[in-house]
């Protein structure tokens, strides 16, 4: 699923990229970098709020990131 996602953000077909990040995340396998991606992508579908709460996500376990 990952690779999926990944391939959809990189072609720019972010709905479906959102759809794959979001069963991602949910999985044992998730890294970090796959909340940072996921937030991205639902920042750029508009859905700033929820984004936000992925970045935060991500930030706790990537402190040394100062993105």
């Amino acid at each position: 699923m990952q690779n999926l996602a990944d391939s959809y953000r990189q072609i720019n077909k972010f709905p479906e990229a959102e759809k794959c990040y979001a069963q991602e995340v949910k999985s044992n396998k998730s890294r970090p970098i796959d909340k940072y991606r996921y937030a991205q992508v639902l920042q750029t579908n508009g859905k700033c709020l929820e984004a936000s709460k992925w970045y935060s996500i991500y930030a706790k376990l990537e402190q040394s990131d100062k993105r």
